[in-house]
């Protein structure tokens, strides 16, 4: 038992520091995407020669900031979420239920990381025209995301059973 605690507890403080990584990450990408339509904007009408790669460059950072702060939220808690079940359940069987949430939550980010991966290497020879980059770049975020949403739900349903367990261990005492 104390294994699994340690192995929660670090799981724990890794998905915290990756969780800080990313909503860095996606901040700079963000005032990045902010940037790149100002120069749109001044190119447009100052120079009057629009810049064509923009757009696409746009539609790439909007992926990447999409996918990572979706995973970032997961681990945070701050997506929408409808907690009438968890709120009329006993406390002993709340855990049950965030468990269940959260494996499939699991699942979705294994289908993460398996479809994205599969785009990934299809698109290998296709090329963006105007940035001439390899188009499976845009997978990148999305196996990205379902890496890390297999990571926080993984330390979720680590840590909700250890704490049932103590939960359990307390009630015998």
């Amino acid at each position: 038992m104390r294994f699994v605690y340690c192995v929660g507890k670090i799981l724990g403080r890794v998905s915290d520091g990756l969780s800080e990584v990313c909503k860095i990450l996606t901040s700079v990408a963000l005032v990045f995407l902010v940037m790149t339509f100002a120069y749109l904007v001044y190119g447009r009408y100052v120079l009057n020669d629009t810049p064509t790669w923009v757009e696409q460059s746009s539609i790439l950072l909007i992926i990447f900031i999409t996918f990572i702060a979706a995973a970032v939220g997961l681990w945070e808690r701050t997506h929408i979420s409808v907690d009438i079940l968890p709120n009329i359940l006993p406390n002993k069987y709340k855990w049950l239920c965030g468990v269940v949430i959260h494996t499939v939550l699991w699942i979705f980010g294994v289908v993460l990381i398996y479809y994205g991966w599969e785009l990934y290497i299809f698109y290998l020879d296709v090329e963006i025209p105007i940035l001439e980059i390899p188009q499976s770049i845009t997978c990148v975020p999305v196996i990205i995301s379902g890496v890390l949403t297999v990571l926080f739900t993984t330390t979720y349903i680590l840590s909700t059973v250890i704490d049932f367990i103590g939960f359990i261990d307390d009630d015998k005492h």
